[in-house]
């Protein structure tokens, strides 16, 4: 279930891909794949080595900075999504006793642990 839902975000995340560089951080991003100085503002401090490395390593695939940062940026969101149901499904899934889940979807809103919220 989780890599659909990977599959199925990085789906909606593709008709949304920029073609030029629309903002001033995925500019000095660019600028620090280039040459990483975050002094000399390439990107802006702190940098996120990290980050810029990652941005080289695909770029030399696609030799299209912009094109980096979508597919970094397309490929993080679609993690979230999975990760953050595998999180979901592991705190109110059945568990054990399998009362859980049935327990939990059985109540009435003003009965659930945080009281209606």
């Amino acid at each position: 279930m989780s890599l659909g839902l990977f599959g199925l975000a990085l789906l909606t995340r593709l008709p949304f891909a920029t073609t030029n560089l629309y903002a001033p951080d995925s500019v000095l991003y660019a600028r620090g794949m280039a040459s990483f100085d975050p002094f000399d503002q390439r990107p802006q401090p702190p940098g996120y080595l990290w980050y810029v490395l990652v941005l080289r390593a695909i770029d030399l695939v696609t030799h299209d900075p912009n094109r980096a940062m979508t597919i970094v940026s397309a490929l993080a969101g679609a993690a979230t999504v999975a990760l953050v149901y595998l999180l979901a499904a592991r705190l109110y899934d059945a568990g054990p006793s399998g009362l859980t889940r049935d327990r939990f979807v059985g109540q009435r809103l003003d009965q659930r642990p945080w009281g209606g919220l």
